[in-house]
């Protein structure tokens, strides 16, 4: 059973997408905990997707496409937001015209692209047993900073969560939170989007808080549940992945969906008994 678990860890690249999928877990558990006290699992999409004309034009320009992904998901984070707070326009359609405004203009750039597109996959389906020593620094960076903003203020946030005029009565600047709640989600995503792609890291912020919803009784038990959910099914989809010859990202997806599943039924046995 030990070399089970010791004989992929002697190759390089799996020992360095092992530490990402750690940090990666992590992130996810609390953003997507977050997500889901806000009730906004849209956004996500919308943002994973938001990066896509960042690192089209990223590509073209010959500069990292990462920081492509990022600048564009500032945007698409930052127009969200100030869509969302006009009172005339609705939240999810304010997500709604992001989504499908980043999904065209990315279309219409990578259209005029000359030659290698398929350099692109990598970002679109994910690729986390090619990342770097460097791609770890900047996901502990992102899950540092989150944990650093979030965790301190997580009583706070939940007022927020519950009913904003309240939370504006008592002196909290709800829009200024809607910002950095959005950008620190929109970052996350993008150092996501190298493990399991801009595709499917949307299942990486919504299926673990879902999981650990049918579990927690508080707040507090969702985000703990969440995180620890997130790292076991996420290091059980590598595992799977590397002794499967699967599609690593899509290996992870997958194991969270039957952990999901395998809540669920568990929890209506019980009821049931």
């Amino acid at each position: 059973m030990l070399s089970f678990l010791t004989d992929p860890l002697q190759y390089e690249f799996m020992r360095l997408a092992f530490g990402q999928l750690v940090l990666l877990s992590l992130l996810f558990g609390l953003i997507g905990a977050v997500v889901y006290l806000r009730n906004n699992a849209f956004l996500v999409e919308a943002l994973s997707h938001g990066i896509f004309p960042g690192i089209v034009l990223a590509f073209f320009f010959k500069i990292n496409l990462l920081w492509g992904a990022f600048l564009s998901s500032i945007v698409s984070a930052l127009l969200i937001t100030r869509l969302s707070s006009n009172p005339k326009v609705n939240g999810s359609n304010a997500t709604s015209i992001i989504f499908t405004g980043a999904i065209a203009l990315g279309v219409v750039l990578l259209a005029n692209l000359p030659n290698g597109n398929a350099n692109l996959s990598n970002f679109l389906i994910g690729q986390i047993l090619g990342i770097s020593l460097l791609d770890l620094v900047y996901t502990a960076g992102a899950l540092i900073l989150s944990a650093g903003i979030i965790l301190p203020n997580f009583k706070k946030l939940l007022i927020i969560f519950t009913d904003k005029e309240f939370a504006q009565s008592k002196g909290i600047n709800v829009q200024l939170w809607e910002v950095i709640l959005n950008l620190l989600t929109a970052m996350a995503i993008v150092v996501g989007a190298q493990a399991a792609g801009a595709l499917l890291v949307v299942a990486f912020a919504v299926i673990a808080p879902t999981a650990a919803r049918l579990l927690a009784k508080s707040p507090n038990q969702l985000l703990m549940y969440s995180l620890g959910y997130s790292l076991l099914f996420s290091l059980i989809g590598l595992y799977v992945s590397y002794y499967l010859n699967v599609s690593t990202g899509s290996a992870i997806v997958l194991t969270q969906i039957v952990g999901l599943l395998a809540i669920a039924v568990t929890q209506k046995l019980r009821n049931i008994i």
